[in-house]
């Protein structure tokens, strides 16, 4: 969980209608993108890639959350050097619920890429 300041800020500054406002205009450029990544996937060759995925059901998510967790596992079968993470305690919104996991994955990752090992897990 998140230091009790950061969960105010968080509250004040993103639950406005300014914040409201932003999200909708960021959100059709980021739907284009989407869109045209089905048209032209990147192609990572072999970056390491983690996915991270909340398992647990939020509201309104009983359908839709195991499509997302499906939709992360085909992504990492498709590259050559990723892997699946679920983030058990987490829905959406994992970097709030559950920071821990995408702190100690960035770290394994930065000390696997300091140490020259390459680790490769489906």
């Amino acid at each position: 969980m998140q230091p009790d300041d950061v969960v105010r800020d968080h509250h004040a500054e993103d639950f406005t209608v300014h914040a409201a406002r932003t999200m909708i205009a960021e959100s059709k450029p980021f739907l284009e993108d989407l869109a045209s990544l089905l048209v032209t996937p990147l192609d990572l060759g072999d970056l390491e890639v983690s996915i991270i995925s909340g398992t647990k059901t939020g509201l309104g998510e009983r359908k839709i959350r195991p499509a997302i967790i499906e939709a992360h596992r085909k992504t990492v079968s498709t590259l050559t050097n990723a892997k699946w993470i679920g983030a058990d305690q987490s829905s959406h919104m994992v970097m709030f619920t559950d920071p821990q996991i995408i702190i100690d994955e960035i770290v394994r990752m930065v000390n696997d890429a300091s140490s020259g090992a390459r680790t490769e897990q489906k």
